[in-house]
């Protein structure tokens, strides 16, 4: 909302700024899965700053060189992992079309993903049902899968529960130490 408009790198996020102080406690439980739209804006927003080199889009030839590995790692999550949550379907389908609008589509400016209403616009657009969101995830997939060269598949539900199951999240370093009270 406040990032100079000439510094590209701030126009999405703004972990990239060397002022960003990253908190690494838990503060609170975010449920971004309520509704199939939250979910689905949850998952764009993410696959759209995921595909992005500090803030910027990068080529695809350039994409999994470029994209630092965590980043690209999260990206993956919030496109293979959810499935057996409510409305997961639609978080893939998010990440997977935020990713591909990102890196594919010449006529969309990635800087919208701050843009509530412009997102509204692009669900509006999308069809409503489960069958129907799976089955445009599975092209989008099989899109990122040939063009960016990614591991893409809808994890199924045992799959998606054992990867929970197991999953550590990598371990978040600051540059600034904070105490616990």
């Amino acid at each position: 909302e406040t990032a100079p408009e000439d510094d590209p790198n701030a126009q999405v996020d703004f972990c990239w700024d060397a002022e960003y102080i990253q908190m690494n406690s838990c503060f609170s439980t975010v449920h971004n899965n309520a509704t199939p739209y939250q979910a689905w804006r949850a998952g764009f927003r993410e696959g759209v700053k995921m595909s992005l080199d500090r803030g910027v889009p990068v080529t695809t030839d350039d994409f999994s060189k470029k994209i630092h590995w965590k980043n690209l790692h999260r990206l993956l999550t919030w496109m293979n992992v959810g499935i057996d949550s409510p409305n997961g379907i639609w978080a893939i389908l998010g990440a997977r079309q935020g990713c591909a609008m990102t890196n594919f589509d010449n006529h969309w400016d990635y800087v919208n993903v701050r843009d509530f209403d412009h997102l509204q616009s692009i669900w509006d657009k999308l069809p409503k049902s489960d069958q129907e969101a799976t089955e445009f995830a599975e092209k989008l997939g099989q899109d990122l899968k040939s063009k960016l060269h990614l591991p893409i598949s809808i994890l199924d539900q045992q799959a998606s529960e054992f990867f929970k199951m197991v999953h550590t999240d990598h371990t978040r370093i600051s540059i600034n130490a904070l105490e616990k009270e």
